[in-house]
């Protein structure tokens, strides 16, 4: 949500959350191929 949602970038999101850049990045890969499986109506 901080990222997509409030526009905020990577860093400042690892900031906020108090872990690496490298976290939030994997994070964020994650989610959208869990939403991209989500879309397309099958469990992710």
């Amino acid at each position: 949500m901080l990222r997509h949602m409030h526009d905020l970038p990577v860093e400042e999101v690892a900031r906020i959350m108090d872990v690496p850049a490298g976290t939030v990045k994997t994070w964020l890969h994650r989610a959208r191929g869990k939403l991209a499986v989500w879309s397309q109506g099958e469990d992710a």
